[in-house]
């Protein structure tokens, strides 16, 4: 694979309650945004958002007891999205390594 189409984490900051990292795949880009409950009302202990990059023009929120089912339900929702949607696929795989690697998982 080359390396312009090679997953990269590009940037990862503190924002609002939690954290985000920002993704880039030439030339895709998707945003994952990890934040603890914030009140009782809350499906559930982790909430986790995906954008098509920064601006996030589409956003897709899922909920889970941890990090990591979090982050699958989002990634499920996000490839059973995409097409209808006009959304670039990516390797969740790859992601996941990735937010292990800087310790968000």
């Amino acid at each position: 694979m080359s390396e312009e189409h090679t997953l990269k984490l590009t940037n990862q900051c503190h924002s609002k309650r939690g954290m985000s990292y920002d993704f880039r795949r030439h030339p895709d880009k998707i945003t994952v945004r990890i934040t603890p409950r914030e009140s009782a009302s809350d499906t559930a202990d982790w909430r986790i958002d995906a954008s098509d990059g920064p601006r996030g023009d589409k956003v897709f929120t899922e909920w889970g007891a941890t990090k990591r089912e979090a982050l699958v339900a989002v990634a499920n929702t996000w490839m059973q999205r995409a097409e209808s949607e006009g959304l670039p696929l990516f390797d969740w795989d790859a992601i996941t390594q990735l937010l292990v690697a800087v310790r968000a998982l």
